[in-house]
């Protein structure tokens, strides 16, 4: 079954952008992520994360669940 869930970010100036889950190293389900953010190679998104629309995550990082990168 194909996966429903869907997120739209609405930027300042009124531009959407789409998200999707993270897909963490380890094959877990991470948080939401702005397709135009920039995620580094084995960073970890937490489940309740999100990663704002041209946020930037530094190869490795953890982003802890609750914790909003903008």
């Amino acid at each position: 079954m194909k996966s429903l869930a869907q997120f739209t970010f609405v930027t300042d100036s009124g531009h959407e952008v789409a998200a999707h889950r993270w897909k963490n190293p380890d094959g877990s389900v991470g948080g939401w992520v702005a397709e135009t953010a920039t995620i580094g190679k084995d960073s970890i998104v937490e489940i309740d994360a999100i990663v704002f629309p041209d946020a930037i995550v530094k190869p490795g990082d953890i982003i802890k669940s609750g914790q909003q990168v903008l």
